[in-house]
C-alpha cells in the first residue's frame, strides 16, 4: 500500500464513523502551549516509522506551528528523513491560511501556500479529508474529536500517576479501518508538571488496528504515542517561525511589500561566500572587499580581497572602477602593478540597455530590486542586531528563477507582531537558485557591514594608478583666502567644488581629475590647491562601444580649456562658512606644473601627504589565470549574472602608445 492511501486512511480517523463505550471528554488544554511528541509506527511495506515532532500553540488566536521529523525505514535501501513544518501565524503577508515546508533528504527545501494535497504526514495530523481541504489548527493532542471516550482506572506509566481514556473506531467503506485507542493523562492534583498541579498534561497514547482498501485487504498497523514534554505559555511566542529557513520562498505567495530604498550614493563593507566548479569539483570560495556606487553621477567601485584557487596562501587585491559616463571599465591589480581598460557591454551586470539603445549604469532600484514587491519573513538576528527579512522571487529567462533576500535592521522591531517591515539598514544579501533552497553550492551570502549612504567624494573612483607619469600632470593654482571660511571643518565639500568648477571649466568628466589637496597660508591670505589631471582613457582592445560618447578631450586639451578659464576669471569655488557658502576665484595667470622650475618657490606649501611620481611604473595589462578566476566566479554568483570572459593569455599591453 502507497505512503499516500497510508496516511489518506489515518486521516480518516479525525472523523470518527462508530464509537463505543459511554462518554467521557478528555481533558481540556490550556489556551497556549508547546508538546514535543514521539510516534512509532509500524504499518504496510514500512518495516518502521517514526516521527518526532513538536507542536505549538499560541495564545494569540489561529497562531501556530508544527516542526515534524520523520524517518522511514523500508525492508530495503538506506533510511530516509523528512523534515517538516506547518505554519500558521495570520500578521505574514502573502497567504490566506498557512505555509507547508517539506524539507527532503537532499537538504532542498519545498515550500507551498494554503495547499498540504501532496503532502502525506500533514494529512494525518491536520485531520486533512476531502472535505477539509484547508484545515485550521487541529492540534494532535486530541486526536480525534473530544467526545466518545471512556474514562478507566487510574494506573501508572513512566512514574507519572495517570487516567486512561479509551475508544474504539470502526468504518466499514473505503477505506476500512477498525482502531482501538488509549490515552494516558496525568492525574489532576497528583502530579506537578510544568503546567502547574490542576492542569492534566498527556503522557502516552497507543493506537492499534487494520486498516485498508477493502475488507478483503487490510494490514496491521501500530502507533506508540510518547508525550516527553508538555509546557502551558503564559505569554506569546515570541519567536521567528521562519528562523531555520529565513530566506525561503515559497510557491503561490503572494508579494505585496515595498522596500522604499532609493540612495544616490551608497558604501558598504562586504565578505561574500559562494561556490564555484570547474566541471568536476566545487571549491567554496571566501572575498572580502568594499563597494561603492554613485548613481548621480554614473561611477561605481568595486574592491576584492581574495586567495585564487591556484595560488593557496596569497591574497590578491583588485580594484575596479566603471565609468559609465565613458563606457570604461578600470581593473586594477593592486599587488601586481597591473591595469586592464575594458568598454562596458550590454553584458555588464552593472549595466542597463535603454529602449534608445543607450547603456546607462544601474541604480539603486535595480540593485536593491527595491522597485518590487517583496514578501517578509519575520525577524531574525545578524551580529546580534534585529534584521528584517524580505524575499523576493526574480523570474529568469530560459533559465531557474532567483530568489533574493536582503536583511534590513529592524530597530523599532514590535514584539507584539514581529512582521512588520522596519525600513532600516542592509546587513546581507543571499541569492538562492530557488529550486535548490538549502543548498550551499547553489547559494551566495553577502554579508554587509559599514553602510553609508551620506555626501561621499569622488577621490574614492580613483583611476589615477592606471596611468603612466607621462599621461597626468600635477598642477597648482590658488584662491583668495576670505575671513571665516571653514576649509578645515569641511573639506571634503571644499574638494568637491574645486573637483566640480575643474573638470568643467577643463571640459572632462569629474574622474580625471585626481588627488585633490588644498593648504590655506594665512600670510598670504592664499588656498593653494593641487590636483592631477589625468589623460583621457582608452580601451587596451581598442575597441569602443558605439553606445557610448567619444572618449572626450586629451590630457593636452583639458589643460589648454582650465588655463583658458583661470585666466578668464571663470575658475570659481564655494567654501562652507557659518550658515552659507563663500565664493573664491582662481587667481588669473597662475596655473603651475608642480614639477616643474616655476614651481620651486612654492614647494614648501606642497602637502606632505603627496608624493609626487606615486605608482610611477605600473605596468599595464592583463591579469594572471588566478586572478580573473577568482574574480569572475565571484563576480558572476554574486549577481547571478556572467561578465563575459577575459582573454588569458595575451601579452601586456600599454595603451596610448
Amino acid at each position: 500500500m502507497s505512503t499516500k492511501m497510508y496516511y489518506i486512511c489515518l486521516s480518516f480517523l479525525i472523523s470518527a464513523i462508530t464509537i463505543y463505550g459511554e462518554e467521557c471528554k478528555l481533558p481540556s488544554l490550556p489556551k497556549g502551549y508547546i508538546a514535543r511528541i514521539q510516534m512509532n509506527s509500524e504499518i504496510g511495506f514500512f518495516k518502521s516509522k517514526s516521527h518526532s515532532f513538536t507542536e505549538i500553540v499560541d495564545i494569540n488566536p489561529n497562531r501556530a506551528l508544527i516542526h515534524s521529523f520523520t524517518e522511514i525505514q523500508y525492508d530495503e535501501g538506506p533510511n530516509k528523513i523528512f523534515e517538516e513544518w506547518g505554519i500558521w501565524y495570520p500578521s505574514m503577508d502573502g497567504f490566506k491560511n498557512f505555509l507547508h515546508v517539506l524539507k527532503d533528504e537532499n537538504n532542498h527545501y519545498k515550500c507551498t501556500v494554503d495547499d498540504l494535497s501532496d503532502n502525506d504526514l500533514f494529512l494525518f495530523l491536520l485531520g486533512y479529508s476531502e472535505k477539509e481541504k484547508n484545515p485550521g489548527v487541529i492540534n494532535t493532542l486530541h486526536f480525534g474529536p473530544n467526545h466518545g471516550y471512556t474514562c478507566g482506572e487510574e494506573t501508572v506509566i513512566n512514574g507519572v500517576p495517570v487516567k486512561e481514556y479509551t475508544t474504539k473506531w470502526v468504518q466499514n467503506s473505503d477505506p476500512v479501518f477498525e482502531m482501538d485507542i488509549t490515552y494516558y493523562w496525568s492525574v489532576e492534583g497528583k502530579w506537578f508538571g510544568t503546567t502547574g498541579p490542576d492542569q492534566s498534561m498527556p503522557i502516552n497514547a497507543k493506537m492499534t488496528g487494520k486498516l485498508g482498501g477493502s475488507e478483503e485487504d487490510t494490514k496491521d498497523f501500530k502507533f506508540d504515542l510518547v508525550f516527553s514534554g508538555f509546557n502551558a505559555l503564559s505569554e506569546s511566542y515570541n519567536h521567528n517561525w521562519l528562523s531555520h529557513f529565513p530566506a525561503l520562498p515559497c510557491k503561490d505567495r503572494v508579494p505585496n511589500i515595498k522596500i522604499n530604498f532609493y540612495p544616490e550614493y551608497f558604501g558598504f563593507n562586504f565578505e561574500t561566500h559562494s561556490t564555484i566548479s570547474n566541471g568536476e569539483e566545487s571549491f567554496p570560495i571566501t572575498v572580502r572587499g568594499r563597494e561603492f556606487h554613485h548613481i548621480t553621477e554614473s561611477y561605481l567601485r568595486r574592491e576584492f580581497y581574495y586567495s585564487p584557487i591556484n595560488k593557496p596562501g596569497r591574497v590578491i587585491n583588485l580594484n575596479i572602477v566603471k565609468d559609465f559616463r565613458k563606457g570604461l571599465s578600470y581593473i586594477m591589480n593592486i599587488d601586481e602593478g597591473t591595469c586592464l581598460i575594458k568598454t562596458i557591454t550590454d553584458h555588464d551586470s552593472d549595466a542597463i540597455v535603454t529602449p534608445d539603445g543607450s547603456i546607462i549604469m544601474a541604480d539603486s532600484s535595480h540593485f536593491w530590486n527595491s522597485d518590487q514587491l517583496y514578501n517578509s519573513n519575520g525577524h531574525v538576528k545578524i551580529r546580534g542586531i534585529n534584521a528584517t527579512v524580505l524575499v523576493r522571487v526574480i523570474p529568469r529567462n530560459n533559465s531557474e528563477s532567483i530568489t533574493k533576500a536582503i536583511y534590513f535592521s529592524a530597530d523599532d522591531w514590535n514584539e507584539a507582531d514581529d512582521f512588520v517591515y522596519a525600513k532600516g539598514v542592509p546587513l546581507r544579501i543571499e541569492m538562492h537558485v530557488t529550486s535548490k533552497y538549502g543548498d550551499p553550492k547553489f547559494a551566495t551570502v553577502q554579508n554587509i557591514e559599514g553602510f553609508t549612504s551620506t555626501f561621499r567624494n569622488l577621490d574614492i573612483f580613483d583611476i589615477g594608478p592606471c596611468f603612466l607619469d607621462e599621461q597626468k600632470r600635477r598642477k597648482m593654482i590658488r584662491f583668495p583666502l576670505k575671513e571665516g571660511m571653514l576649509l578645515g571643518k569641511f573639506p571634503e565639500l571644499v574638494k568637491l567644488s574645486i573637483r566640480d568648477s575643474g573638470s568643467t571649466c577643463a571640459g572632462i568628466e569629474p574622474i580625471r581629475l585626481q588627488n585633490i589637496e588644498f593648504i590655506a597660508s594665512e600670510d598670504s591670505n592664499l588656498i593653494y590647491v593641487f590636483f592631477d589631471v589625468l589623460e583621457v582613457g582608452k580601451p587596451n582592445d581598442g575597441g569602443l562601444n558605439p553606445r557610448f560618447a567619444t572618449l572626450g578631450l586629451t590630457l593636452e586639451g583639458a589643460l589648454k580649456n582650465l588655463e583658458e578659464k583661470i585666466n578668464d576669471s571663470k575658475f570659481v569655488i564655494y567654501v562652507p562658512s557659518l550658515g552659507k557658502s563663500l565664493k573664491t576665484i582662481a587667481e588669473p595667470n597662475f596655473f603651475i606644473d608642480v614639477q616643474s622650475e616655476d614651481a620651486e618657490a612654492f614647494r614648501h606649501l606642497e602637502p606632505t601627504t603627496y608624493g609626487p611620481g606615486s605608482m610611477a611604473g605600473i605596468a599595464i595589462g592583463m591579469l594572471s589565470i588566478g586572478i580573473l578566476l577568482g574574480f569572475a566566479s565571484y563576480y558572476s554568483l554574486k549577481r547571478l549574472d556572467m561578465v563575459p570572459a577575459l582573454s588569458l593569455n595575451r601579452p601586456f599591453v600599454h595603451f596610448n602608445r
